[in-house]
This record gives C-alpha cells, sequence and structure tokens, in this order.
C-alpha cells in the first residue's frame, strides 16, 4: 500500500472549520482497475482563535502546581490566532472567582501583554487584590507565512489566602472579537496549601514570683 500525506490550512474569514476528505468511486486508479467505493476520513475541526491557560508554583501537588498561602504563583493565558489576517478588537475578561472565592491578584501583580518578537497592541488592566483581569482592544497578529498561528500571552501574579484548590475557568461569552470567532472554554488549576504558621504559650500560664514558667 502507498500513504498520501498533506496539510491542511484554514481558510481566509473562517471561524473554525472541519476537514473533511472523501474519495468518491473512481477518483483513485491504475493500471485499468479503480478504486469501487467511497472513502472517507472523517472530519477534524480546527478552531481559528484558541484561548489556552495554564498557572506555575513554587511546587507540584499531584502534578497540578501549587503554592503556599500568601506566596504567588504566575498566571498565563494564551491566545492563538490562526488567520491569514490579524485579529482585531480582541476583549477578555478572567473572572478568578468565577468557579469559587480563594484566588486573587497579587500585592504586585506585575502584568504583562506580549506577542513574541512583534509589538503588542491592547489595554491589560490588573490591579491589586482585584479578582479580574481585564484585556480590551488588543491585536493579535496574523499567523505568519507558512506557520500555524501567533501567539499572545497575558502573564500576571496571584495569590491565594485559604487553602483548597481552585479552579479558573474563562467562558466563551468573556472573549469577544471584530471577526466574532468564537473559542472554548478553557480552565487552569492552582492549589494552594497551609503554609508552616507558629504561635507561643507559657505552660503553665501562671506562676509565682521567682518560679518557672
Amino acid at each position: 500500500s502507498c500513504t498520501v500525506t498533506f496539510r491542511a490550512r484554514l481558510p481566509e474569514g473562517s471561524t473554525a472549520i472541519e476537514f473533511k476528505n472523501n474519495l468518491p468511486v473512481g477518483s483513485v486508479s491504475g493500471a485499468g482497475s479503480q478504486n469501487t467505493n467511497t472513502v472517507s476520513s472523517g472530519g477534524t475541526t480546527v478552531d481559528a482563535v484558541k484561548l489556552s491557560k495554564r498557572f506555575t508554583g513554587s511546587t507540584e501537588i499531584d502534578k497540578l502546581p501549587a503554592v503556599s498561602q500568601g506566596q504567588n504563583a504566575t498566571l498565563y493565558i494564551d491566545i492563538a490566532n490562526r488567520y491569514v489576517t490579524d485579529l482585531t478588537g480582541v476583549n477578555l475578561v478572567d473572572n478568578l472567582i468565577k468557579i469559587a472565592p480563594g484566588i486573587t491578584l497579587a500585592a504586585d501583580p506585575q502584568p504583562k501583554f506580549t506577542c513574541g518578537s512583534q509589538a503588542s497592541v491592547g489595554t491589560l488592566d490588573a490591579r491589586p487584590f482585584a479578582t479580574e483581569i481585564k484585556l480590551s482592544g488588543a491585536t493579535i497578529p496574523a499567523r505568519p507565512a507558512g506557520g500555524k498561528e501567533s501567539i499572545c500571552t497575558i502573564e500576571v501574579q496571584v495569590t491565594g489566602k485559604t487553602p483548597g484548590t481552585f479552579t479558573n475557568q474563562i467562558d466563551p461569552a468573556d472573549f469577544t472579537n471584530d471577526k466574532f470567532a468564537q473559542v472554548k472554554k478553557t480552565s487552569a488549576i492552582l492549589v494552594v496549601y497551609a503554609g508552616i504558621s507558629a504561635k507561643k504559650v507559657f505552660n503553665p500560664e501562671g506562676v509565682v514570683p521567682g518560679a518557672i514558667s
């Protein structure tokens, strides 16, 4: 048998596409013979815009990023543009307590919005101890010639004061753009564990003058 392999690319202007490759009867022939059946590869769906997110902590617990109470973790949100043109008018809201309270932006969130080697366009609002991250009026550059996608990244510092396992989720409604391209829900998990604490007591609490406690 022989195998033919090829790469398919998103057409300009598509918001999502499902690739299907069908070979009808008679489409493969040679030496007086041809295929007598129709063959289909099924479908592969490719999103024109993709969101992804992740936390990085100081350690891992059960293969999940983790930090102790009050310690900072880094949250990354990637926006991938697979169009052959710029994706403009990008707005995104990430509510850190949408699923459950526990994570906020750090005292110094150190917000960054970068697009690799290209200049970033957009306004990133990430305020100390706030529970929302807002990106507005952003432009994600077109994918490079021969490339798969162009990626811009939001980076902020977050913290948690309550021990627990917290899920941070972005829903499709939290993302808009001028092409009306839809994105899938994306989420990331951060574990906050109890840090080391100390206390002191006298034993016994009361003694007569000159006695030892």
